[in-house]
């Protein structure tokens, strides 16, 4: 067996130490580029927050400082997180024959990115109908009633929407869960409805699944869906162009409905929005704070700053 050198382990940790010197020169450049990158980054949203952000926050602290937010009926009226009243609510803004001035433009926003193919669905003349009897089912002699929250149908085509807010999905014994036994009485009695030419959606707050959204053989499959998704699509409504100043104002008051039911930015929150907005406006450093705190409490600041644009784009600012 070779033997190795006292010259040769010399040269070899001469070597290991110019590889050490060289990884530790590497790593404090590394660090040093980091570093740079970080504080260019945070220059730059800097900026932003005082060329862009800043004004619309500004319009926010005065709008719930005195100059106004828009309505939201439901929560000021204590029922912010009632289902039955959001059902109702949604069914006016989507059915395109009410005359909120929206015409199928919020139907349209909600459905076609569920919609396979939603060219062929005929948003300007659905029959949208809220709190719909399905009829009733019979398990072991016992008779199980249902009530789909909202019923669309347009030219041959049908959706299916159940909502919960504050709820979770019911089941009755024997029947099993709600949305199986609306599945299953909708098999028995609607045979128009078939899985081509019909849509599930089960709308949560969180997107929660349901416990057995589909019948025997897979079908129908209810679909996850949550508000806000929904609060998203509505909001980018307000960029269509050509709306009326009274659209504008009823869409905004939807948005805001929902904003503070369902997806519980509630008066407190607004005010604890409030003055993490102060602060930032006072010192621009501090919109970091503000960001993680909207971050964390799930507020879509984007969607609601947007809302008041909307609200106040015919005012001079």
């Amino acid at each position: 067996m070779d033997t190795v050198t006292t010259d040769e382990v010399s040269r070899i940790r001469d070597a290991a130490d110019l590889i050490r010197q060289s990884t530790q020169r590497d790593e404090v450049a590394a660090a040093a580029a980091l570093r740079r990158c970080v504080a260019q980054v945070r220059d730059a949203a800097l900026r932003t927050f005082e060329t862009i952000d800043k004004p619309r926050w500004r319009r926010f602290v005065e709008a719930i400082g005195g100059s106004g937010l828009p309505l939201a009926a439901l929560s000021v009226c204590g029922r912010g997180t009632r289902e039955i009243r959001y059902t109702q609510l949604l069914g006016y803004f989507l059915d395109p024959r009410k005359p909120h001035g929206l015409g199928s433009k919020v139907l349209r926003a909600v459905l076609s990115p569920e919609l396979a193919n939603p060219d062929a669905f005929d948003f300007d003349h659905a029959v949208v109908t809220p709190e719909h009897g399905l009829g009733e089912v019979v398990v072991e002699s016992r008779r199980f009633g249902s009530t789909v929250d909202l019923f669309i149908q347009a030219d041959g085509f049908y959706v299916l929407i159940e909502q919960k807010i504050g709820s979770a999905e019911g089941a009755d014994k024997g029947a099993g869960s709600q949305l199986a036994k609306y599945a299953r009485i909708v098999l028995q009695h609607h045979p128009q409805i078939e899985e081509a030419n019909s849509l599930w959606l089960y709308l949560t707050p969180h997107r929660t699944p349901s416990r057995d959204g589909a019948a025997s053989g897979g079908y129908p499959q209810w679909r996850a869906v949550s508000h806000s998704d929904w609060f998203c699509r509505i909001a980018a409504v307000l960029d269509v162009p050509g709306l009326s100043r009274v659209a504008r104002h009823n869409l905004c008051c939807l948005l805001w409905d929902l904003m503070m039911g369902p997806l519980a930015v509630d008066e407190d929150k607004l005010d604890v929005l409030r003055s993490y907005a102060v602060k930032a406006l006072d010192r621009s450093e501090r919109f970091v704070a503000l960001e993680q705190w909207c971050g964390a409490n799930s507020v879509h600041t984007d969607v609601m700053l947007k809302i008041l644009e909307a609200c106040y784009v015919d005012d001079a600012y």
